[in-house]
């Protein structure tokens, strides 16, 4: 019985127990070498790619297939002719086949380069690391619909990578006859305050309408309002599932501004897919944005956990929608 119980389990429905911690999640951070960029030097050209060598080895090592596509992109530095780094750049991405709505899609996704001179531990090692941690947690389990997990190359010199992979992958998927219910970009998830005035909004104060938190204590997750069939059940679903977690979700508009339009969420709103991205705001909290001092010591361990383990057990809720209810929101 118990086995038969695990089994079913495994098919879908509830996640079973999360074990996603802040210990492991801290380690993966410090193992992305802190030069990952494609230029200006030979030092952040091998940084970059001996990152595409440790995300591609870790999936396989969790007994994934991993799917890589080249983005056409010259390198600033000139490598020794025949050199094991050169060659193009690459988006890597692992699929978990649905079991009985395996048309059905959902995206998460998160880039793993970072700017120059910088250790990007929150931007975007945070969300790099959150990423192979669902990788772990869905692992041998079967969810209903199909899941991606895509890791977006040169997401800092204008959403290279998450641009190609939305027209050339999603759109012919799309043409085949699959269903994209949604996209999630986990950008920067690690940097929380308490301290008055921590928080700045891009957004003003609209009376009844929107009211711009001072606090740094909480995820924001962007969305607009025509995706909502997607985002509102995925957060209900997170905060459900950490309760402590503060989740504010800000989706009143119908296009997106310039600050949405900043992370690999866009490029599936060019192509009307329901994208969210999910983050602690970037420099509108975290002064160490895009500056040497983005390092590991500067997140918040126990806030960090709790983010992504709430996003492993919202995405699995999304990937197994009730038998009974519509299978597409």
């Amino acid at each position: 019985m118990i086995a038969v119980l695990a089994s079913a389990c495994m098919l879908g429905g509830v996640l079973p127990p999360i074990d996603i911690k802040a210990d492991r999640l801290l380690e993966t951070i410090r193992s992305l070498p802190e030069r990952r960029s494609p230029g200006p030097d030979e030092e952040h050209l091998r940084g970059l790619r001996a990152t595409e060598r440790l995300i591609e080895r870790s999936l396989h090592d969790l007994g994934y297939t991993v799917h890589s596509q080249d983005i056409p992109w010259n390198h600033p530095v000139e490598l020794p002719e025949g050199d094991p780094d050169d060659g193009p750049w690459k988006n890597l991405w692992v699929e978990i086949t649905g079991s009985d709505l395996p048309d059905e899609v959902v995206i998460v996704g998160a880039h793993f380069d970072a700017v120059p001179n910088c250790p990007g531990a929150d931007d975007n090692g945070s969300g790099t690391a959150a990423l192979l941690a669902l990788a772990r947690e869905y692992a041998g389990r079967a969810p209903r619909r199909t899941i991606h997990l895509v890791f977006f190359n040169l997401e800092e010199i204008g959403l290279i990578g998450s641009t190609l992979y939305a027209t050339e992958r999603i759109v012919p998927l799309r043409e085949r006859g699959a269903d994209i219910v949604g996209m999630m970009s986990l950008e920067m998830l690690g940097y929380y305050s308490d301290r008055p005035r921590s928080q700045r909004s891009p957004i003003p104060r609209i009376p009844g309408v929107f009211e711009p938190r001072s606090v740094g204590d909480f995820i924001a997750m962007l969305g607009l309002r025509g995706g909502a069939t997607f985002h509102v059940p995925l957060s209900e679903a997170m905060r459900r599932a950490e309760p402590e977690l503060r989740v504010e979700v800000v989706d009143f508009l119908v296009e997106p501004m310039p600050d949405f339009r900043r992370s690999d969420n866009a490029p599936f709103w060019d192509i009307d897919v329901p994208a969210v991205m999910l983050t602690d705001t970037s420099n509108y909290r975290n002064p160490n944005y895009h500056r040497p001092a983005d390092t590991v010591e500067t997140l918040d361990a126990a806030r960090y956990a709790r983010t992504v383990r709430a996003v492993a057990a919202g995405i699995w809720e999304i990937a197994n929608p009730p038998a009974s209810a519509p299978a597409t929101p």
